[in-house]
């Protein structure tokens, strides 16, 4: 069986999962043969792992501090250009490769591109149509309107099977295939928790900082690395890109690494990355949420973490105290534990997806 995966740059977390469900198709299908097509992030990603081809995409723009539609369009001024480019690399690919399915995450163009070359597709993403029609309820914005209709216009492009990625949903409903948790490696396959300690040289449980590359994130690692000194009875690790290292913080670059230390943790500090998030509740942390406001993904993904009432989350907004932030996450996590260890969760996302394609 041969599978051609797309996949949009923006952010890392759509090549974690999509890794994820790769692994499991290998899994259940060894003469499966895999080709990935992909730019910015998820290119760099994926080009030592699967044969895979670049191509240009999206590439999304926030404002200082949030998402902005406005700066979106100024960035991709050139986007029928790219798009067509990209239309017609997809096609030679597609008719090069010859693959039996084309798994879609997330670039409209790629779904045409499929289409016009008469290939079954599956759509994988997580945004959630139903979800939205609730938590519009309480924000009217017209900025969160138009990102949805793009999203739902994405999928209706995709003409097969449609995945949505959730925390709590599972089955099929209203034509999506609902899954819950997407993860890379189960709990029970890391070491004991003592041993990661020691292994990482952690006197005690850390408070992990993971916030990304964006504008916002950025922001946030460095006030929280200023403010560490004034919690000197917890230890915080970050993954982000300086080399800093203090009394009771160190950073260090994203690596592999990171699922041992969610699960020796004792919370995480987060933006409202959806992989991020699916892992944070497979591991059962505690977290401490900036969704990257006016983004519809990341609204949506923090939304059922408030409805729960399982994480602090805080939309930020200048002016806002962090340190007061972090003081009210610390005194609470022993609250949120109690609530996420109560939780009943499915951590076999990847398989159920891997199923859905290959089927």
């Amino acid at each position: 069986m041969k599978i051609l995966f797309i996949i949009t740059g923006v952010g890392l977390g759509h090549s974690t999962r999509d890794e994820a469900v790769i692994k499991k198709i290998i899994e259940k299908n060894k003469n499966a043969k895999i080709h990935v097509a992909a730019f910015d992030l998820a290119y760099d990603y994926f080009k030592e792992k699967y044969f895979s081809t670049e191509i240009s995409g999206l590439r999304l723009s926030e404002g200082k501090f949030k998402f902005s539609i406005a700066k979106t369009i100024l960035k991709n001024w050139n986007f029928l250009y790219i798009w067509l480019s990209t239309f017609f690399k997809l096609r030679r690919t597609i008719k090069h490769f010859n693959p039996d399915k084309v798994v879609i995450d997330f670039e409209p163009i790629a779904a045409l591109a499929a289409r016009s070359c008469n290939v079954e597709q599956v759509a994988l993403f997580n945004y959630d149509a139903e979800l939205f029609k609730e938590y519009r309820k309480q924000n009217k914005s017209i900025n969160l309107l138009i990102q949805s209709l793009y999203f739902k216009a994405t999928y209706n492009l995709v003409k097969g099977k449609k995945i949505v990625a959730s925390f709590f949903k599972s089955g099929f409903k209203n034509g999506y295939n609902y899954v819950q948790l997407i993860i890379r490696d189960k709990k029970a396959d890391l070491e004991p928790e003592n041993k990661i300690l020691k292994k990482f040289g952690l006197k005690k449980k850390p408070i992990l900082v993971s916030i990304g590359g964006s504008g916002l994130g950025m922001f946030l690692i460095e006030e929280i690395l200023k403010l560490a000194k004034h919690f000197k009875d917890e230890e915080f690790v970050f993954f982000c890109d300086r080399h800093l290292k203090g009394s009771n913080y160190a950073c260090m670059p994203f690596s592999p690494n990171f699922l041992e230390y969610l699960k020796v943790c004792k919370g995480v500090i987060t933006l409202a990355g959806h992989s991020t998030l699916s892992e944070i509740l497979a591991y059962k942390k505690p977290s401490l949420i900036y969704p990257i406001p006016n983004y519809i993904e990341q609204e949506l993904n923090c939304y059922p973490f408030e409805k729960k009432n399982i994480a602090i989350v805080r939309r930020y907004r200048k002016g806002m105290s962090i340190k007061k932030d972090i003081a009210e996450f610390i005194k609470n996590i022993p609250i949120l534990q109690n609530k996420m260890s109560e939780l009943k969760i499915r951590t076999d996302g990847a398989d159920k997806v891997a199923e859905i394609i290959i089927s």
